[in-house]
């Protein structure tokens, strides 16, 4: 399965929470390791993990760690080509998301994956089209 994973997803593995949306990120972020999933994100995916830990006061070197470990997972990154940038435009006007949303979801819907995200209102909008889900935590064993 290809995942696109949105930076609300890969920012709960730095700015930990003892809450259920951060288990579940531990479990997509596993199955990433494994090689159960095959991950990719927009190019625009490490600016947004940049600006949040910078913005959250996290230091240069707790921030430098992070986006070393994104780049140890393996995350095959796009460039916002133009049919990426139609379709993201399309998703946009259509389901009424932000432009950064819709470029996540429109490579998803390039790769034939799904968008993985905890944008609950981004989801909602766009889950009639089967290309976006909230990742949820493993079942207890």
């Amino acid at each position: 399965m290809i995942v696109v994973l949105d930076a609300s997803v890969a920012l709960k593995w730095f700015v930990r929470e003892d809450d259920v949306s951060t288990r579940a990120a531990d479990a997509l972020k596993q199955d990433i390791v494994e090689g159960r999933v095959r991950a990719a994100v927009p190019e625009l995916f490490l600016f947004e993990v940049l600006a949040v830990l910078l913005r959250r006061g996290l230091g240069a070197g707790t921030v430098a760690a992070a986006v070393d470990l994104l780049g140890r997972l393996g995350l095959r990154r796009f460039p916002l080509d133009a049919e990426t940038a139609r379709r993201a435009a399309e998703l946009a006007v259509e389901r009424r998301i932000t432009g950064y949303d819709a470029s996540y979801a429109a490579l998803a819907a390039a790769l034939g994956g799904r968008w993985a995200t905890f944008d609950l209102a981004a989801h909602a909008r766009l889950q009639p089209l089967g290309i976006s889900f909230v990742p949820a935590p493993p079942a207890p064993a």
